[in-house]
């Protein structure tokens, strides 16, 4: 069951036709439990928990990329009666719901050990990276 979601998930994510920028938030990661073929079945505390392995084990990473719908305002930070600002409330709501909104995508490891994989998968070849840099 495992295989078959992240068999799933990666071609999710290779798919150039509806995922130019190979990414894929994270809560449509998990979501993709349903769209399992056969009698493969997943439960989602299962399908959250493949996800963070994969994340944990450098398989994924959250992407950098900008997106074009990401708000730059600015909030208004009005005092209420616990002297907690509405700002800092809402980033700390904003942090929680991002965990889930986050985008996903294929990390240096994927590229490296599963380059023949992703290709077959439908991945150009000019889209794998040509340069991998190690950063601390």
């Amino acid at each position: 069951h495992e295989r078959a979601f992240i068999r799933l998930l990666l071609e999710k994510m290779v798919d150039d036709e509806e995922n130019p920028t190979h990414t894929l938030k994270r809560s449509e990661c998990i979501n993709l439990r349903s769209e399992l073929k056969g009698n493969f079945k997943l439960s989602l505390p299962q399908a959250e928990r493949i996800v963070q392995v994969l994340l944990d084990e450098q398989w994924l990473r959250v992407s950098t990329r900008l997106d074009d719908d990401d708000d730059d305002e600015e909030e208004k930070n009005e005092q209420d009666n616990d002297g907690e600002t509405q700002s800092s409330r809402k980033k700390k709501r904003r942090r929680r719901r991002d965990s889930v909104h986050n985008k996903l995508e294929l990390a240096p490891r994927s590229y490296l050990e599963l380059s023949h994989y992703l290709t077959n998968l439908g991945l150009d070849t000019e889209d794998l990276p040509q340069f991998l840099f190690h950063r601390n």
